[in-house]
């Protein structure tokens, strides 16, 4: 090889650490050092060594437990065995009033008959001033039945006439003096005698009734 192309070759060769840059702007180019790189250590082995998770405690885990159970039982009395419960008592206390109602309606069913059996003996506007009929019956038994034949009675109002015969006159005088003395009369008048052809004694009674309002019942 030629001297001058061996030291031409010598000159274009790259010296080590050094660099040749191109300057396009001015078509040039120009050779600096090189920066040297640092080598980082790598790491080209894999530890496929897996660190075991702690696992839970027992105390933990029944403490747990027991939390859980104690949430579902607070759940179950206050969302359904309370709300049952109501269900419960207000069925109860429909059955009840049920039971009620079908009483009283048992106790209705013959109203028609009773209003009627009542209207036999009472009005609408009565007079409740009159003596009860009762006790008039009760005074008549008492003062005058078996002191002679009584022939009629009759009421009007506070008004009692009674018609008697064969009656002694004894027994006028005793039936005025009882009546008299009775409580729910107010006033006695005794009517004229007559006497028939067998001379049997007949007379009669007019008996005003005390106030029934007024205590006279």
């Amino acid at each position: 090889m030629p001297a001058s192309k061996k030291n031409q070759k010598d000159k274009d060769r790259v010296p080590e650490g050094v660099i040749t840059l191109y300057d396009v702007a001015d078509n040039a180019t120009r050779r600096a050092k090189a920066v040297e790189v640092k080598k980082y250590a790598t790491k080209d082995t894999l530890n496929l060594c897996m660190k075991d998770k702690q696992s839970i405690s027992f105390e933990l885990f029944f403490l747990l437990l027991a939390l859980i159970l104690l949430f579902l039982l607070f759940v179950e009395f206050f969302g359904i065995y309370r709300p049952y419960l109501r269900v419960e008592q207000a069925e109860a206390a429909l059955d009840g009033d049920r039971a009620t109602l079908a009483q009283l309606e048992r106790k209705l069913r013959d109203y028609d008959d009773v209003h009627d059996d009542y209207l036999i003996y009472n009005f609408d506007d009565y007079d409740n001033t009159i003596v009860d009929r009762e006790k008039i019956l009760a005074l008549l038994e008492k003062t005058v039945f078996d002191r002679g034949t009584v022939s009629s009675v009759s009421i009007s109002g506070k008004t009692l006439t009674i018609n008697i015969s064969n009656v002694s006159s004894e027994n006028v005088i005793n039936i005025q003096r009882d009546l008299a003395k009775d409580p729910i009369v107010a006033n006695v008048r005794k009517g004229a005698e007559t006497f028939d052809e067998q001379g049997v004694r007949s007379t009669s009674f007019t008996v005003t009734l005390a106030d029934a309002s007024l205590g006279g019942n």
